[in-house]
């Protein structure tokens, strides 16, 4: 699976956060992924059971700051099918406030495969999806698994976080939402 500009309207509008992904996908999922983001000049590779690196040196989701969730950093994704749909919006957006209300900042992210490769450096605490797109889900759900995120997924909601508590408390906050 191939995302040659993740990020499109993020590139059309000079935002410098987009990047290319290549996924490579067999019968058990996704096996290795590679995310390039070009302005930062960050490579990504993970490989199923090998871990993830980040410019030639391998990276896990607990490399930043162990902070409270009162104080993380979330990330969140959807999909296009939620983009055009009332109500799936109505229920991101409860969603995306209730989460808001346990951390200190939640980020809609328009390029998610930049957003998981921090997620796999540390960078970022948690990362939230809901109807993602298939494309973008496969790399980042490779991202996050090699990079030791734990994660707690049900329909089309996924939640990932470094440790399990955060995870769990995301989870809790997006399922109470829903």
């Amino acid at each position: 699976m191939v995302d040659a500009l993740d990020g499109t309207n993020n590139f059309a509008a000079g935002v410098p956060t987009f990047g290319s992904v290549a996924t490579a996908v067999d019968e058990a999922g996704p096996a290795t992924t590679a995310v390039h983001v070009p302005v930062l000049d960050d490579l990504y590779v993970a490989t199923r059971d090998g871990g993830v690196t980040h410019n030639g040196t391998e990276v896990a989701a607990t490399d930043g700051d162990s902070v409270p969730l009162s104080h993380a950093t979330v990330g969140t994704l959807i999909g296009p099918d939620v983009i055009h749909s009332e109500a799936r919006m109505d229920e991101f957006d409860a969603v995306a406030d209730s989460v808001e209300t346990e951390c200190k900042r939640v980020i809609r992210c328009w390029a998610p495969v930049v957003y998981f490769g921090l997620l796999a450096r540390g960078r970022l605490d948690g990362f939230v999806c809901f109807h993602p797109p298939e494309r973008e889900q496969v790399a980042g759900d490779l991202l996050a698994r090699e990079a030791g995120c734990v994660e707690r997924t049900a329909g089309a909601l996924t939640v990932f976080g470094r440790d399990e508590d955060l995870t769990e408390r995301l989870w809790t906050a997006a399922v109470d939402a829903l």
